[in-house]
């Protein structure tokens, strides 16, 4: 065997093993290819199944709610999430309840609820917003279901307490009117409103005031007001860095 014999046999066993790294290689992508359909479906059904869990859980139902002299006056409760037209710019309503949303004050206010919301309460969207200020109101958020002529549509009943011990009262808030700076309501000498995600303070301004600055809480803002009887002054959203936060689309 000869020099040029020796060459020639190491050229082909080079060759030989590229050719087999080559194949490994290529049967490991088709593997993985292979695989990949079934990795999609796994998180496909995984997706579906959390999802399922979550359309599907049981309503929230304080006797408060369901323990009435007159069946007639047991409001309908839905177990189904809050949509997203309510819950993509208010975060509260994205925040899984908590005990506090469940406790004295959310008790309290349900007694008032009955059957005039004939399209449902979505219980376990219901949230308690208790302010820094003690003596102001407290308010309970609702959403309920409202027939219309182009069929269902989510809105909030805001039930605000009265820190005297009185009964309260309800105000009904539309999704127009949640995403524009606009006073919701008022209760005593106090007035409130809602404000999106993002904003972490509003400026109030009352003709012939100075205007004043107060914080956001859990989506919403509660102020004493400048006048007597409190008029609803016009509302400024504002950002962290004090700017101001326009109206939603």
């Amino acid at each position: 065997m000869n020099a040029e014999y020796f060459d020639t046999l190491e050229q082909q066993l080079v060759l030989a093993s590229e050719r087999l790294s080559n194949e490994h290689v290529e049967r490991r992508h088709r593997r993985w290819v292979g695989r990949r359909p079934l990795v999609v479906a796994l998180v496909a059904m995984m997706c579906a199944s959390t999802a399922f869990a979550v359309s599907d859980q049981a309503p929230w139902s304080p006797p408060e709610l369901t323990l009435r002299a007159n069946p007639e006056d047991v409001p309908p409760l839905i177990g189904a999430p809050t949509p997203t037209s309510l819950t993509s710019f208010l975060g509260v309503l994205r925040t899984p309840q908590s005990e506090a949303d469940r406790g004295a004050v959310t008790r309290d206010a349900l007694k008032f609820f009955n059957g005039g919301t004939p399209g449902g309460i979505r219980s376990n969207g219901i949230r308690s917003i208790v302010f820094p200020d003690s003596k102001a109101p407290a308010l309970v958020v609702v959403p309920y279901d409202e027939q219309t002529a182009t069929g269902s549509e989510t809105k909030l009943a805001v039930w605000v307490t009265d820190p005297t011990g009185a009964a309260g009262g309800t105000v009904r808030a539309t999704l127009d009117s949640l995403r524009r700076p606009v006073v919701t309501g008022s209760s005593g000498e106090y007035v409130f409103g809602f404000a999106p995600d993002g904003v972490t303070h509003v400026r109030l301004t009352w003709p012939d005031q100075a205007p004043i600055e107060v914080p956001v809480t859990r989506n919403a803002f509660m102020a004493r007001a400048a006048t007597n009887p409190p008029l609803f002054p016009t509302v400024t959203w504002l950002d962290a860095d004090g700017k101001t936060v326009p109206a939603l689309d």
